[in-house]
């Protein structure tokens, strides 16, 4: 209903998990709404060990680009680029810490020792699944063999 009335973005939060992200269109197709209904935890100990999901270590970074068109005075949302992530957890000198990956392509993930890439690979894979492409919305292409 708020696409109808002109809204351009919906983001959602508070699930913990990612959600889907689509573009939808007014009834009259007069306007187009990015809709992320959640962007799962940027940074979390809700960790599969805990909560029994491995959902809760995901998340999502999006840079929205608006495009304003001064002849029809009409302002929209003309490329959203997901950049999923995930929640790396390790001790140093015993004490927790708290590291958010960014998982744009696997060649720049091989310079961060230690990581456990099942798990970053299967982060991708949950977090890919959630979004809808398309010529707006863009996720990055990873093959992990």
């Amino acid at each position: 209903m708020l696409c109808n009335y002109g809204v351009d973005i919906i983001v959602g939060s508070h699930p913990h998990v990612v959600q889907p992200i689509e573009l939808i269109n007014s009834y009259n197709n007069d306007n187009s709404t990015l809709v992320m209904y959640s962007l799962g935890n940027f940074i979390s100990n809700q960790r599969k060990e805990l909560m029994g999901s491995p959902y809760t270590e995901d998340g999502l970074i999006v840079n929205i680009e608006i495009t304003k068109d001064t002849n029809k005075n009409k302002t929209f949302v003309s490329k959203a680029d997901c950049i999923p992530t995930w929640v790396n957890k390790y001790q140093n000198s015993g004490k927790n810490f708290y590291e958010i990956i960014p998982i744009e392509n696997k060649s720049q993930l091989s310079h961060i020792s230690n990581l456990p890439m099942n798990l970053i690979e299967q982060s991708y894979t949950n977090t890919k699944s959630q979004i809808k492409e398309s010529n707006i919305i863009n996720i990055p292409n990873i093959s992990f063999n």
